[in-house]
Formats: structure tokens, C-alpha cells, sequence
């Protein structure tokens, strides 16, 4: 089996987009996925896979798969690897999932990132791009 990673990415207005990969540089050998086989799956691995919607004809206009080498020597070198926060799950703990009646993983908020969490929602009216508002803290 040939093991393929992707992303995705939907463009839908503009001449030109402004690619965010968050928690890795394109191109270079970091493991993004070890296998129990000991395979593994590397940033430089990963296929970037650009569809462009036309919004005013509601048509594919175009759709591209890239690899991280030609992003990088077309475009330039990628910024500063983030931190995010994100979950890694274990092989045990994801088995432990496949097999459970709920399929669910939970647990108590994290004190480290309960600062963040809030209750309240207001819908957006502002751009994607603006940085994000945070209610009632």
C-alpha cells in the first residue's frame, strides 16, 4: 500500500493565497506520523492539494497537488513553527477508543488552557483574518 498524506486547501477568492501550515515547516524531515511498523510520514512527505472555487460561476476552477520542495523554491522559504495546542493520542489510549461503546475520548478542561475556554458566542462579522475576539474575560 502506498501511504500518502495531504493537505487541503480550499481558495475561493483573490489573485493569490496566503499559505498557513500550522504546526510544521513544509520542507524538512520532521516525523509528523510513526507507524507501530516503525514507518513513518515526514513534513517533506506531505502532498498539498489546492482546489480554486470560482464563488460567482459555483465551478472548480482549477486543482493543483504540490509537493513541499517546489513550495519552497517558488515561494520561499515557510516562517517560524508555531506552537499550537493539540492532542496526541497513543496507540493504546486509540485503542482503547476503537474498542469503547462511545467511540468518545474525554476529559476535564485542562487548567493550563482554561483560561481560554468560555461558554459565550457571539457570531462573527469581521474578516477571518482579523485575530479572533474573546467574550467576557
Amino acid at each position: 500500500m502506498l501511504r500518502e498524506l495531504i493537505d487541503t486547501y480550499i481558495v475561493t477568492s483573490g489573485l493569490s493565497y496566503n499559505l498557513q501550515v500550522w504546526n510544521r515547516i513544509p520542507n524538512c524531515k520532521t516525523v509528523l506520523v510513526k507507524y507501530d511498523s516503525g514507518a513513518s510520514l515526514k513534513c517533506d512527505d506531505v502532498r498539498y492539494v489546492f482546489v480554486r472555487i470560482d464563488s460567482e460561476k459555483a465551478i472548480i476552477a482549477s486543482i493543483i497537488i504540490l509537493i513541499a520542495d517546489y513550495l519552497e523554491t517558488r515561494f520561499g522559504k515557510f516562517g517560524k513553527p508555531t506552537i499550537k495546542h493539540q492532542l496526541l493520542i497513543s496507540s493504546k489510549a486509540r485503542n482503547q477508543i476503537y474498542t469503547s461503546d462511545s467511540k468518545i475520548l474525554t476529559y476535564p478542561d485542562s487548567k493550563k488552557l482554561s483560561y481560554i475556554i468560555t461558554d459565550s458566542y457571539e457570531k462573527p462579522n469581521h474578516s477571518i483574518a482579523n485575530e479572533p475576539i474573546v467574550i467576557g474575560k
